[in-house]
Order: C-alpha cells, then sequence, then structure tokens
C-alpha cells in the first residue's frame, strides 16, 4: 500500500509546484501590465495613440514606422507641425522660426502622475543645455482649462522650483496637430525641421540625450 501512495504523493506535490509557478507568472504578468500603464497617462479626447503616423496631420498615409511609439527609434521623414504658442515669460513662440536648432517639443499636464515623475530630468537637461546655441527645449502644457489651468501650471513650476519657460496650449491645437493620445510625450525635431523620434512615457537623461545627438547629426531631408 506504501508503494501506491509514493507516486501518488509525488503527483500531487508536483502539480502544486506547477500551479504555484503559474500562478507566480501571472502576479508578476499582471505587474509588468501595471507598471507600463503607469508610464504614461491616456487622454480619453485625443486619437488613439496607434493612429499616430510622424506625418503632418492632411498629408497622405506615408507611415515613418509607428514604432516610434515603443522605441523612439525612427527616421526623420516629415516636417514637424506648425504651431505658435504664448510661453509663461509672455513670448510668442512659432516652430517654424526654430529652424537651424535641434528641438525637444514634451507635451505635459501638472496634474500627470508620470509627467511629475519626468520633471526633474526635464529641469536638470534645461539646466545643462539652456546656453546652447544649437538646442531648444519647449515644454507644452495642455492647458484646457478644465484639468489643467494657466494659474495651476504655474503654481506646479514655481512650488517645485522648475525653472524653464513653458507654452500654453489653450486650446489643445498643437496636442492634436502631433496626435498626443498619452502623456509625458516627447518629440525630437532636427535643425531642418524634421520629426526625427517620439517617445511617449517617462523619458530618462540618456535618451534624451542620444535622441538629441542622432537628430543634430541626422542629415537627410523632407521627400
Amino acid at each position: 500500500m506504501k508503494k501506491l501512495w509514493i507516486p501518488l504523493l509525488i503527483t500531487v506535490l508536483g502539480a502544486g509546484i506547477i500551479f504555484g509557478a503559474y500562478a507566480a507568472y501571472r502576479q508578476l504578468d499582471k505587474a509588468a501590465a501595471a507598471a507600463a500603464v503607469t508610464s504614461s497617462v491616456s487622454l480619453d479626447s485625443q486619437p488613439a495613440a496607434d493612429s499616430v503616423v510622424t506625418s503632418a496631420p492632411g498629408s497622405d498615409d506615408r507611415s515613418a514606422g509607428t514604432e516610434a511609439d515603443a522605441s523612439g527609434e525612427t527616421t526623420a521623414d516629415y516636417t514637424a507641425p506648425d504651431f505658435t504658442l504664448t510661453n509663461s515669460l509672455g513670448e510668442t513662440v512659432t516652430l517654424s522660426q526654430l529652424k537651424g536648432k535641434t528641438v525637444v517639443l514634451n507635451f505635459w499636464a501638472s496634474w500627470c502622475g508620470p509627467c511629475q515623475s519626468e520633471m526633474p530630468t526635464l529641469q536638470q537637461f534645461y539646466t545643462d543645455n539652456q546656453d546652447r546655441d544649437d538646442l531648444v527645449f519647449l515644454a507644452v502644457n495642455l492647458t484646457d482649462g478644465q484639468r489643467e489651468t494657466q494659474s495651476s501650471a504655474d503654481s506646479y513650476m514655481e512650488e517645485n522650483d522648475y525653472t524653464f519657460p513653458i507654452l500654453y496650449d489653450t486650446d489643445s491645437a498643437a496636442a492634436y496637430a502631433y496626435y498626443v493620445s498619452a502623456i509625458p510625450t516627447t518629440y525630437i525635431i532636427t535643425p531642418s525641421g524634421d520629426l526625427y523620434a517620439r517617445h511617449t512615457s517617462v523619458i530618462t537623461r540618456s535618451q534624451l540625450d542620444e535622441y538629441v545627438a542622432s537628430a543634430a547629426a541626422w542629415t537627410g531631408s523632407n521627400p
């Protein structure tokens, strides 16, 4: 009888180990999914992220590669959509007038948790590069007048001692032009005015430096 119980016991223990391993795997999978979700905040009123093409709205359906959503790496093929916004210094900023400079274009809001975690990196990047003549950092605040106002954006900047100028996208024109469906979203624009890369999620300093260096060295032109 004992000989019959031994194989049965081994079978039961084996099944328990397999089930436990599977349960642990599922928990890790759920944790990874949760971490991915919290790396950016979806904007329900914006177009879906999968619809993003690195080209100006209204152009034909030529895609420079939606892989830029995940990696931020793509070939610059299309002219960056132009916009004119007012910044926190009361100055009017027009993107097309910055041609000849590499532009880091970041979309954010003060209520966005991932944006908040990214801000120290952006502040340090701005501090280290503010005297460069060949690089411009533009932080576009989604000032929709509801979840975000100019006052709430200014207060957030002041309370956290962030010193870089911000642009107020009060009618969401810039966000829609760039198909921003989640924040933070960062675009890198070449000195020739072409879209070079898009990064949707919290960006690191090493990623910023790499994108900027690559975009500055890019020598192609629009088709």
